[in-house]
């Protein structure tokens, strides 16, 4: 996408830093910021390994909830939703939670595309916070209905 305009938002400064090493074109903003500005809007927003924290994956333990909730999963979903524009592509991957628990994914469609290539490396945590033994999720791509 040559002539896209593309915002990068991370909290990590350092992360932030390499992108626009990578990427200087006068296109691309990469800002370090915890969340999207909600008066912004967006053709699409890729969460790629974004819905996830590190002490989930090395301690792995039944509940998430004191570490990453599941509520709190759905409301950044939904403060997501709020900057996408109708028709508008939602990519979520490697998270700790599946978008299709979520209220916001009612106004979804979800595309056949799937990462087959890369299968995400994590656990998935129920709408209660609690592990789901076994689970994977490989939807990934989803667009907004209008």
């Amino acid at each position: 996408m040559p002539h896209a305009t593309i915002t990068g938002i991370d909290i990590n400064p350092d992360a932030i830093a390499q992108a626009r090493r990578a990427d200087p074109s006068a296109l691309s903003h990469y800002l370090v910021a915890g969340q999207l500005d909600p008066g912004e809007r967006y053709d699409a927003i890729l969460a790629l390994a974004v819905f996830r924290h590190g002490l989930i994956e090395a301690t792995s333990p039944e509940c998430c909830g004191g570490i990453l909730s599941f509520a709190r999963f759905a409301d950044g979903v939904a403060r997501l939703d709020q900057c996408l524009e109708p028709d508008g592509w939602l990519a979520l991957y490697n998270g700790h939670f599946r978008f299709a628990d979520t209220c916001t994914a009612e106004r979804y469609a979800v595309d056949a595309f799937r990462m087959t290539d890369h299968p995400p490396m994590t656990l998935l945590y129920g709408s209660d916070d609690l592990l789901i033994e076994g689970a994977s999720d490989d939807e990934v791509l989803f667009r907004k209905l209008k």
